[in-house]
């Protein structure tokens, strides 16, 4: 553990590629002060980006690392807890940007359960598992989308999902309750509309919210945000998508 670290320390999930990949690679070019953890499920894959990274600047290598992490399978989100932990000793900025999209004409209970799985349950349980490490001032941001806006929701849902206050066991019970409604063929007349990774956003925006009120108690100052890039040309964005490149403005 480097007790005298003053460098900020910033986690990315979802790493390897699209959004992720190029929050890392703007970090790593454009902010010279930072650590940057990159992380992806697939080992090769992120290994590989990395080294891309490294090749651009070859100069700061030490402050571009790897650590897998599945937002899946709970033993990885431990052990990259446990490397974090480890190696740097605390933590500066957790970006949640890992997300799956399976092809938009896929709509079942199984595609449901897969995409909650990751964008809300396991958001949440890489937050959780984090939220210790975070240092006084953390930040936490989660990579929402535009999809997630609730215009596209029944006028019974939407004031589930604007309820002040919110708490995390509400926007749990509505992610159930939408995969339930799938289960049963009865998702559009409960108002859900027929997008499970929008239905996932707005999930992981409204507990945004719940999660900011939750940290308001907290005194190391910590703060979390929901943050929508736009239409980015990644593979899951598609060629025609509108934004090519993102910037990181500040740490």
């Amino acid at each position: 553990m480097n007790q005298m670290r003053t460098d900020p320390v910033i986690l990315v999930t979802g790493a390897n590629k699209g959004i992720g990949y190029s929050i890392c690679k703007e970090l790593y070019l454009s902010h010279p002060a930072c650590q940057v953890v990159m992380t992806a499920r697939d080992s090769q894959r992120g290994e590989n980006a990395r080294r891309d990274l490294i090749a651009l600047f070859p100069a700061g290598e030490t402050r571009l690392s790897f650590c897998t992490l599945d937002l899946a399978d709970a033993n990885s989100i431990l052990g990259a807890v446990s490397y974090v932990s480890r190696t740097f000793g605390e933590l500066d900025i957790l970006i949640n940007n890992a997300a799956v999209c399976i092809a938009d004409k896929a709509f079942d209970p199984q595609v449901a359960r897969k995409t909650l799985g990751v964008n809300v349950f396991g958001t949440r349980d890489v937050f959780r598992a984090f939220l210790p490490l975070l240092r006084e001032g953390g930040r936490i941001i989660n990579v929402s989308s535009k999809r997630g806006l609730l215009s596209a929701f029944g006028p019974k849902l939407r004031p589930k999902f604007l309820a002040d206050p919110i708490v995390e066991s509400e926007v749990i019970d509505l992610m159930h309750s939408f995969v339930a409604g799938v289960d049963l063929g009865a998702w559009h007349e409960q108002g859900w509309p027929r997008d499970v990774y929008g239905v996932s956003k707005a999930g992981l925006t409204a507990m945004t919210r719940a999660w900011a009120l939750e940290l308001d108690a907290d005194r190391r100052g910590i703060m979390v945000h929901a943050c929508c890039p736009g239409w980015c040309r990644t593979d899951m964005g598609g060629d025609k998508a509108t934004v090519r490149n993102l910037r990181v403005i500040d740490v």
